[in-house]
């Protein structure tokens, strides 16, 4: 499935959504409406987002003393790019693989 065929999916569900909650009254009462905008209208606006736009978070330097693999895979989630620790901080190999493979970089200072 290519980049634009997944957009495609998401534009499609969003408009099927969009149409199910316009016709329940309670649930249109939510819709932020500027002008009457149409499901389409929405549908460009989700579809138009780009996760590369978000701006990296800078790199941390954390106190933290044990990093696992579910804690790196969360950080890059958040968009991270460097995490900094002391050379007293334990990282599991499983952690290190995450990171190599997701592109954090881990420096470790003194």
């Amino acid at each position: 499935m290519t980049e634009r065929d997944l957009y495609q999916l998401v534009e499609n569900i969003v408009a099927k959504v969009l149409e199910r909650l316009e016709k329940d009254p309670e649930f249109a009462a939510f819709l932020p409406r500027k002008e009457a905008a149409s499901s389409a209208q929405w549908v460009r606006t989700c579809s138009t987002f780009r996760a590369e736009e978000a701006q990296p978070a800078p790199a941390v330097h954390s106190e933290k003393r044990l990093y696992c693999e579910r804690d790196i895979i969360e950080l890059i989630r958040a968009g991270l790019k460097e995490l900094v620790v002391s050379r007293k901080t334990i990282i599991t190999p499983a952690a290190r693989d995450a990171a190599a493979q997701k592109g954090l970089t881990i420096r470790i200072i003194e």
